[in-house]
């Protein structure tokens, strides 16, 4: 009997001498993994800070030069930061409600130098008035990188938070951690972003288009209470445990936000997501969950997302964009209408790559410009527009499109996807004028496609 117990004995001892061994291992795995976490949003913040950096440093120098040439180089350096500064904004786990200003802003200050820009290669000199605005520019990106540098001083070196406390803690943490340290730190740029005169100026994201109100919103003006049942029908009543009301969101789209926990869930996931105000139509949504072990392809996770558009009544969406980053797949999608891509009307949506659940979507740029549009008649034929392309890009794909301008009219193209040198383009002609309307170059990267 006693050499029975004693087998027991080291048969327990081994199984939970096993069993600590792969706690451990669990352990060490889950730290090694919030640490890769930790390094890739440092390398995000500090990426957005060097942009911004580079975005003072540059209008500092078209202030002082002469040169039209010079002036065109370096206000198409500063549209190129503001792009990558957004995109690394975006990536940070933060409130997407509490950078609204300043990602506004970064969109502005893109799109105007772009235009200022474009109006010097056509040498036509800058007015008073786009001198002040430029310089207004200089003066609001010299606020942020201050303000950027003293986040990190007090948020990384002083306070000891990290963004992965921040992201475990949810998007929507400033509004969640008791910490002054993070609510100071991630409001005060905002803050200050708000006060800043509006740009006047004909650019897509200039503040008086904006006040424009968004076609696509259909249906009467709800309360705080009809968004919940808003949430609900989006996310599944299987899927929803628990609904806390947060702020409201103000802006092109105004909006009720709301924080979600995934019913069952007991540790730190969340949901937020905002609800028009207008209609009540989930306009944005974003799931905390990060995903540890991908094991679906992006082909599957593509369909995955036209499933999803296709049961929440998206119909005819094709996809024209792809990203993925930290176990997530991104996709965009254009509205096709009449065998045209109208790329206005834009959804995005995100995918966790180990189950295919929708962890991310976006669907502002839709209920902006979505409507039945009377497309024009193409005055000529693909056939024709093909030879208006350089005879040195090699085409492989082609198809109708309308295209957004600088001036948020919206033009009828035809579009002309071709490789030259082991280089992907994207050539777009005016469908009524034959100009050569834009060209955009696909730079692959690790994550995706990005155009320039």
């Amino acid at each position: 009997m006693w050499e029975r117990r004693k087998i027991i004995i080291w048969i327990l001892v081994i199984a939970f001498g096993l069993a600590g061994v792969w706690g451990y291992s669990q352990y060490n795995e889950k730290n090694n993994y919030r640490t890769f976490l930790e390094n890739q949003y440092l390398n995000e913040f500090y990426s957005l800070l060097n942009s911004v950096e580079d975005i003072e440093a540059l209008l500092a120098k078209s202030m002082v030069t002469q040169s039209g040439e010079q002036q065109s180089l370096l206000l198409t350096e500063t549209w190129k930061n503001a792009n990558l500064a957004q995109n690394n904004l975006s990536r940070l786990p933060i409130s997407h409600l509490a950078l609204n200003e300043t990602s506004k802003f970064l969109s502005q200050l893109g799109d105007f130098t772009y235009a200022v820009g474009k109006q010097t290669i056509n040498n036509k000199d800058i007015s008073n008035k786009q001198w002040e605005d430029l310089e207004r520019l200089h003066n609001n990106s010299s606020y942020l990188v201050r303000n950027l540098q003293k986040l990190h001083q007090d948020m990384i070196q002083n306070g000891g938070i990290t963004f992965g406390d921040i992201k475990r803690k949810g998007r929507f943490a400033l509004r969640r951690v008791s910490d002054n340290i993070i609510e100071d730190s991630f409001t005060r740029v905002e803050k200050e972003m708000t006060t800043y005169p509006k740009l006047i100026y004909d650019g897509p994201f200039s503040s008086h288009l904006s006040d424009l109100a968004p076609k696509g919103l259909k249906g009467k003006s709800i309360t705080r209470n009809e968004g919940e049942k808003s949430i609900i029908a989006f996310l599944g009543s299987d899927r929803v445990g628990e609904i806390n009301q947060l702020s409201r969101g103000e802006g092109v789209v105004n909006t009720y936000g709301y924080e979600v926990v995934p019913y069952g869930e007991t540790g730190d996931r969340r949901v937020y997501i905002e609800v028009s105000r207008k209609g009540g139509h989930v306009v944005w949504m974003m799931d905390s969950k990060v995903v540890e072990n991908v094991a679906l392809s992006m082909p599957k996770a593509l369909e995955r997302a036209k499933d999803f558009l296709k049961e929440k009544g998206f119909s005819n969406m094709k996809a024209s964009y792809s990203e993925k980053y930290n176990g997530v797949a991104v996709f965009n999608f254009a509205y096709e209408q009449e065998g045209v891509l109208i790329y206005p009307d834009l959804i995005k949506v995100q995918v966790a790559l180990d189950n295919g659940e929708i962890v991310g979507f976006e669907a502002q740029g839709y209920y902006v410009a979505h409507e039945k549009r009377k497309i024009p008649k193409a005055e000529f034929s693909i056939e024709e527009a093909r030879s208006m392309v350089s005879n040195r890009l090699k085409i492989f794909k082609e198809r109708l499109a309308i295209i957004p301008t600088e001036t948020k009219e919206e033009v009828l193209c035809y579009e002309f996807k071709g490789d030259f040198q082991g280089d992907t383009f994207i050539v777009y002609i005016n469908a009524k004028t034959g100009k050569e309307q834009q060209i955009l170059k696909v730079i692959e990267t690790n994550t995706g496609d990005l155009t320039m």
